[in-house]
């Protein structure tokens, strides 16, 4: 699995590569806790080239949504898949 975060002013897009799993989740929570910390207002996630998405990472990302939109931050598209 590989995770980009790439940032420009307030905005930031988040690319996952290959499968998100319980075992890599960490990696992915430390990718999310990076956009709480910042300034980031706008979040986009691609998951094109994601295979497959736990229950363990689903929950990690409906937890930073919560997170994120309390902060103020939100998207009008923040999941993208190729499905």
């Amino acid at each position: 699995m590989d995770i980009d975060l790439k940032v420009s002013d307030n905005r930031a897009l988040l690319s996952v590569r290959g499968s998100l799993n319980s075992d890599n989740a960490p990696q992915l929570q430390e990718k999310l806790n990076e956009v709480l910390k910042s300034n980031i207002k706008y979040l986009d996630i691609d998951f094109f080239e994601c295979d497959n998405i736990s229950s363990t990472a689903i929950g990690k990302l409906l937890l930073f949504y919560k997170d994120f939109i309390s902060k103020g931050g939100g998207s009008n598209s923040l999941f993208h898949s190729h499905l």
